[in-house]
């Protein structure tokens, strides 16, 4: 699996684990790893949101959902 570097790309992936818990294509210990990806997606979809509402009342700009920048990663700044 790629690095996520999006909010976005970071729900998908927590998404998947989440469905390969619902299809039966992963065991019980993944399973519940499944379910606390969901959660954490969940988490990560209402600090996005609520990153937005704020840059909107500063008047910032407002990057569109699932496009905000999770900062640099290691392989960013592999020369």
């Amino acid at each position: 699996m790629k690095v996520a570097k999006t909010m976005g790309q970071l729900r998908a992936q927590c998404a998947e684990v989440f469905a390969g818990a619902i299809s039966g294509k992963v065991d019980e210990k993944r399973g519940r790893l499944a379910l606390k990806a969901a959660a954490i997606t969940a988490e990560l979809y209402q600090a996005e949101t609520r990153s937005r509402l704020v840059a909107a009342q500063l008047k910032e700009a407002v990057t569109p959902l699932g496009e905000q920048s999770l900062g640099e990663s290691p392989e960013d700044t592999k020369d």
